[in-house]
């Protein structure tokens, strides 16, 4: 009876208790206990009752023929082997004839070709010629000049002074007959990249300045597509292309015979025309902010609802194991009583 109730005790009672008694009473209890077989460990009815379950599923499964990991793996082979099965699309018999960086247009119902090559927020481009072959000479010119900027070291706009001053030292083709302009990002107001007017690759100062403009405006975002939004608010991207449209107003005003006018109603025009869709892509992204806000706050209250339930249980638990060394404890002091 007194092992019994040594055993009901936590460990810290258990040694308390174990730590009163006497020498003889300690010497006896080992002897019982070394004379008492162990006990095997009981499984729990209602565990033992969830393996015959899984047992009989597992013996249905194998009548049927098949288990369930045995049907999924055939469905992927079956997928894999459609795929594998599917036609690959044709490619486009006209990909040879147009390698990156060259275009063609149609002026007049004639077809002209020109090269054109970015870097860094700015286009290098020729003027559009009717041979196919100069073309390609032109775009393996705007091609290396690009090289250059990338291999250089510096800041960008050291590197593009050294590989203008490289190529023209070495470069057969003019300097001249390449124009440069600047890119921004715009895709999210206007629905297309905005451009700024080109000048001559000898310009580079009216070039840099037109860049470094553009981006004091932009600031730290950098995209001005579908992007936009996940890197700033709709307010702030509202102050952005406002910073944006002066900016580049701006450079248009620094150019000779720039109509600035036309330019901005251009703007207006473009800005009106993509209205509807920068609203719907706005309220897609307000909507899925709102979702995100609502699941955020329901993880929290769940959280908290779980740490209540976990402080609960605990509490249950050491009430529980208190009670139940009381009782034990009343008995095993009985029980020395009586030995």
């Amino acid at each position: 009876m007194v092992a019994e109730t040594l055993r009901r005790l936590s460990p810290e009672k258990r040694r308390e208790s174990i730590a009163r008694l006497t020498a003889e009473q300690r010497h006896v209890l080992e002897k019982h206990l070394m004379a008492t077989p162990q006990r095997d460990a009981k499984v729990h009815k209602e565990f033992q009752n969830r393996l015959d379950r899984g047992d009989q599923s597992l013996q249905r499964a194998e009548r049927n023929g098949r288990t369930r990991g045995q049907k999924c793996s055939l469905k992927v082979i079956k997928s894999k082997l459609k795929a594998v099965e599917r036609p690959r699309p044709k490619e486009p018999k006209h990909r040879g004839l147009y390698p990156k960086g060259l275009s063609q247009k149609s002026i007049r119902g004639l077809s002209y070709y020109y090269a054109s090559v970015g870097c860094e927020s700015t286009i290098f481009h020729c003027k559009p010629v009717r041979s196919r072959a100069v073309a390609l000479g032109h775009l393996a010119t705007l091609q290396r000049l690009k090289s250059l900027c990338v291999s250089g070291s510096g800041s960008f706009e050291q590197r593009l002074v050294a590989a203008v001053e490289t190529l023209r030292k070495d470069s057969p083709f003019s300097i001249e007959q390449i124009k440069v302009f600047v890119r921004s990002a715009t895709q999210h107001w206007l629905g297309r990249d905005l451009h700024t007017p080109s000048w001559q690759l000898n310009q580079l100062d009216e070039v840099l300045h037109a860049r470094r403009l553009l981006q004091v405006a932009r600031g730290h975002v950098i995209v001005g597509g579908c992007g936009l939004l996940y890197q700033c608010s709709i307010a702030e991207a509202a102050e952005l292309w406002v910073r944006i449209r002066e900016a580049y107003l701006e450079v248009c005003a620094s150019v000779p015979g720039c109509d600035v006018q036309k330019r901005a109603l251009t703007l207006d025009r473009a800005e009106a025309a993509f209205a509807q869709h920068r609203n719907r892509m706005q309220t897609m992204v307000e909507r899925r902010q709102r979702r995100h806000a609502e699941k955020e706050e329901r993880k929290v209250q769940a959280t908290q609802r779980h740490l209540q339930r976990e402080m609960i249980r605990g509490q249950k638990a050491a009430n529980q194991v208190e009670r139940r060394d009381h009782r034990a404890l009343r008995s095993l002091e009985k029980l020395l009583q009586r030995w």
